[in-house]
């Protein structure tokens, strides 16, 4: 090859190239042949990208098929496997999806042979859509995010199937944590996101919230030294009561929590109710007092009320928890109940007083329940919970020792969770994940044919992610971190990008200060910026959102002075001449207007004796220009 190229035209050229030489050896080719290993496509990008690429950054791209992208080259093949890809049709999406302004003269090695640009052009117009059109084109991938419904041909009306992990990515400044909430409630309502884009976005928020209280939407942050321990399950430390010791417990993370919260299921019966959050209880009851408590349906334990030992039977268990009963035994359990009020109380009798009322489901029974709770021995207190053991195994249990109980069902909670993980590169993802790499997947969800589980390290308990659980990551595009971005991740997510956009400012009216279009302003820094730099490190519309409400000079230059420069100093290493030339600064004739002021530096008033053989000194020093902030003619004169 004769020319480097950009990497997201990389890509395609890559991607291009393996497809004219899998047609060039034989034209009896089916839509099936045209897919390529991702490995492979990213390697030869990388032979042709400008400069020196590192795979992270040619493999984003190759990821790069979300509705509205502006570069939608590759698509997943049939099983929504990203370790292949394919070229997407012309018609395949609303936006192009090769790229524009290619010059058909450059020449390229295909097979050891030179062809033009042009030629490999013509051959994707013209032959590769004979090769790879069909009628089932649109449904060829489980990506359903990124299929546009052209049987309806309403450009917002994509699939309201979503992807079960996604990330919105883009440069800063874009919305994607703005749209995370869109997408969260899009995906929670079942709606296209674009209906609920025409929503006023204050009622959006309202959803939203009224969705965190329910706990169906959950939102974090990645950092740095977030771990497993907070995101899965951990060990704690815990003061024991009323002494000095130090004890461990168990503790569950966020992502553990939010999943049991989705996973869990509603019992359905006249008699009794179990509500999805009830907790399991052993309780130790005397055998002198057992015959009373199951004849008069209640529970009594030999604690007084007011004491410590009594306190989680008075003060945990509500109306809807179940309680299984023992003599002291912690493998064999003599009775289940469900707790039917709110409140415990002390009867007049003088032993074994503290007592609260239940309903009994099954009495006088000896079922172990080793096999229900991960292998594991009830706790040695009077009262204590039962983490390991699910609703559903204890309902199931009831029935084999009671069959009153056949009528009670079982029924699973369908209802879509969002689990947002913001700035989620920023964070170690194999340590945080662990196992879950592989949970994730969404033929490895609970009640899938692939199905599949982990043995968690601390408790051993068998953990799975439930299939109506989404993950929905947002991700920073200029942000270093990326690079290390674990790729057994980046296989495992689809990825929607979120671009600046002006019009946005235009249809908010945040794009005028005066006669100054501001749209347009951010238009050009942003095409200077992708010359001189790429894409991925423009200006975000979302920092010139708030002139919508104070369109003056004021609001603007705090824009620039607090967001726009550091950020044009974080991508170019200070690098202020490449500054000048985004701000326009290397064109104005009145230094008053411009942002970063230089001057010429006299090396002989800076140094002591000769400094002629030194290399790479600076000709010129910068500052930044306060004053001009505040000159509406700067901002013009970047036009």
């Amino acid at each position: 090859m004769f020319k480097r190229y950009s990497v997201n035209d990389s890509v395609w050229i890559a991607a291009a190239l393996m497809t004219a030489e899998k047609y060039s050896q034989s034209n009896d080719v089916k839509a099936t042949d045209m897919y390529f290993k991702q490995a492979d496509i990213v390697k030869r990008a990388q032979m042709l990208a400008n400069g020196k690429v590192e795979a992270a950054r040619v493999s984003w791209w190759t990821n790069a098929d979300a509705p509205k992208h502006t570069y939608n080259y590759l698509r997943a093949d049939l099983e929504g496997n990203n370790s292949v890809r394919r070229l997407s049709m012309m018609d395949e999406f609303l936006d192009k999806t090769y790229p524009q302004g290619l010059d058909m003269s450059d020449e390229l090695i295909m097979v050891g042979n030179n062809i033009t640009m042009g030629e490999l052009f013509f051959f994707v117009r013209e032959q590769y859509p004979s090769v790879i059109k069909s009628k089932n084109i649109y449904k060829d991938t489980k990506n359903y995010m990124s299929v546009v419904n052209n049987y309806k041909n309403e450009k917002e009306d994509y699939c309201t199937m979503y992807d079960k992990n996604i990330i919105l990515y883009g440069p800063p400044g874009t919305g994607k944590t703005y749209n995370s909430a869109i997408y969260a409630v899009a995906i929670c309502d079942n709606k296209p996101v674009g209906e609920v884009k025409k929503m006023d976005y204050v009622d959006v928020m309202a959803r939203y919230r009224t969705l965190l209280k329910e706990e169906r939407i959950a939102f974090i942050t990645f950092h740095q030294s977030y771990g497993y321990e907070e995101f899965i399950e951990g060990i704690k430390p815990v003061i024991v009561d009323g002494t000095d010791d130090v004890g461990y417990t168990i503790e569950d993370g966020v992502f553990k929590k939010f999943c049991d919260k989705a996973s869990a299921v509603k019992i359905e019966t006249k008699d009794f109710e179990v509500p999805t959050d009830a907790a399991i209880w052993k309780v130790t009851i005397r055998e002198s007092v057992r015959d009373d408590c199951f004849e008069n349906n209640r529970v009594r334990i030999d604690w007084d009320m007011g004491s410590e030992g009594a306190r989680g039977f008075v003060n945990d268990i509500k109306k809807g928890d179940i309680i299984l009963s023992t003599d002291g035994s912690r493998k064999i359990i003599n009775g289940i109940a469900v707790v039917n009020e709110d409140d415990a109380y002390e009867l007049e009798a003088g032993n074994d007083a503290t007592t609260r009322n239940v309903k009994w489901l099954a009495k006088n029974i000896k079922s172990e329940i080793l096999g229900i709770n991960s292998g594991k021995m009830l706790h040695r207190m009077t009262v204590a919970r039962v983490p390991f053991m699910k609703v559903s195994d204890v309902l199931n249990l009831a029935k084999e020792n009671n069959s009153a109980w056949d009528s009670a069902t079982i029924v699973e909670n369908r209802a879509p969770y969002v689990f947002i993980i913001d700035e989620i590169n920023r964070g170690n993802i194999s340590k945080i994940f662990g196992e879950l790499i592989t949970l994730i997947e969404d033929t490895k969800r609970a009640g899938m044919d692939e199905a599949a589980s982990a043995t968690l390290p601390y408790s051993s308990v068998t953990f799975s992610v439930p299939s109506n659980v989404y993950i929905l990551g947002t991700m920073n595009t200029a942000d270093r971190s990326i690079a290390l971005m674990d790729t057994a991740l980046r296989r495992r997510f689809q990825f929607i990008e979120m671009m600046p956009d002006a019009d946005v400012l235009r249809n908010i009216g945040a794009d005028k200060v005066g006669d100054l279009d501001v749209a347009h302003m951010l238009e050009k820094i942003n095409e200077r910026i992708t010359f001189l730099y790429d894409r991925e490190h423009t200006i975000g519309h979302a920092f010139f959102t708030k002139l919508a409400k104070n369109p003056s000079v004021n609001v603007l230059a705090s824009i620039f002075e607090k967001s726009v420069i550091p950020l044009l100093q974080e991508y170019f290493y200070e690098d202020y001449q490449k500054i000048q030339l985004v701000l326009g600064d290397n064109g104005k004739t009145d230094d008053r207007h411009k942002f970063i002021l230089d001057q010429e530096v006299k090396v002989k008033n800076i140094f002591k004796g000769s400094v002629d053989d030194a290399i790479d000194l600076p000709e010129k020093k910068y500052s930044i220009n306060r004053n001009a902030f505040l000159n509406i003619n700067s901002y013009k004169e970047i036009l």
